[in-house]
């Protein structure tokens, strides 16, 4: 194997003018625990409005996928992207009965749909019409956030879903042979996705929400400062 081979082999990889500087994560976590900890998926919390975390047993975690188009310019294939779209996210929410309560978690999901959405054709008021639009579907559900938590208990980083709303509720099948416990399957849709990470301040460990992320940071250093109309290089200018 040749030095010049080893040299290429190790070198940093090239920086484009607007490539963010995004920093790697610390080995320790991995190597010798002295840093960090690996993330464990039971470490979560989904919040949304009329349901306690604790009967929401799972939840998918915003993903997207980018379709691309082919090209052909001689011999060659060029594949360029044409759109972004944000997947579902789905989670299961545990059925709740108590005869003291006043609604079931069915209920909860049926009176989000008939708050501003939808009504049955034997309870249409035109005092009060509804229509099955994506406002008051949004508004029906209210926000939504996944947080993930460190062995704390604390956030360290937090998913909020702009202008979800829910596309599919199934309750679980009922069985004269099982004794599983019933459920609610739920898939919302929404527009895309916000990440917010949270980064611990001494003394306290409290939890401060920072920048959606690292690149946003960068650009923010990139930005020229002018002081008595001369141009002052920043942390994000390609020397």
């Amino acid at each position: 194997m040749s030095d010049a081979f080893l040299k290429d082999s190790t070198a940093p990889r090239t920086q484009y003018q607007d490539t963010p500087s995004i920093p790697n994560l610390p080995q320790s976590a991995v190597v010798d625990g002295t840093r960090g900890a690996l993330q464990q998926s039971y470490r979560f919390i989904l919040m949304i409005e009329g349901f306690d975390a604790a009967y929401i047993t799972n939840v998918s975690r915003p993903s997207y996928n980018i379709n691309t188009r082919a090209f052909k310019l001689l011999n060659w294939t060029f594949n360029y992207p044409m759109e972004l779209k944000w997947n579902t996210i789905n989670f299961t929410l545990r059925e709740i009965f108590d005869r003291d309560l006043f609604n079931t978690s069915v209920g909860v999901f049926m009176d989000k749909l008939g708050h501003l959405s939808w009504a049955n054709p034997n309870e249409v008021s035109m005092f009060q019409p509804k229509d099955l639009d994506k406002r008051n579907l949004i508004n029906g559900l209210g926000p939504v956030r996944i947080k993930m938590l460190d062995p704390d208990g604390v956030i360290y980083e937090e998913w909020e879903l702009i202008n979800a709303m829910v596309t599919d509720m199934k309750p679980t099948d009922m069985n004269y042979s099982s004794d599983d416990l019933s459920g609610i399957a739920i898939t919302l849709t929404y527009d895309y996705a916000r990440l917010h990470r949270h980064m611990a301040k001494k003394p306290n460990n409290y939890a401060a929400m920072v920048t959606d992320s690292p690149a946003q940071v960068e650009n923010q250093r990139s930005q020229l400062s002018f002081f008595g109309g001369q141009r002052t290089k920043t942390m994000g200018d390609i020397t």
